[in-house]
């Protein structure tokens, strides 16, 4: 995963889409608080993107830390039958 492997990650909060941030601004008279048919999905998006990078991450780390083992055929000893 390309997220994963990157050395940043930038997120963009639209707060204009949250319900909860929008519900704290009583009062306000802005057209962009009172679009209708915009589903806010800002919190789950950064919950699956911190869950696969840190699933890709801890794969990589054990794979790394994994010894390799050589295959059976090359570790049977030559002209010798078993």
């Amino acid at each position: 995963m390309h997220v994963a492997t990157s050395s940043g990650l930038i997120f963009l909060f639209d707060p204009t889409a949250n319900v909860r941030f929008k519900s704290k601004l009583v009062g306000v008279e802005d057209p962009q608080l009172t679009l209708k048919g915009r589903v806010d999905q800002q919190d789950s998006i950064l919950s699956e993107m911190e869950t696969r990078m840190n699933a890709s991450s801890d794969s990589r780390r054990t794979s790394a830390s994994r010894p390799h083992s050589p295959s059976s055929s090359a570790s049977a000893t030559p002209g010798r039958s078993s």
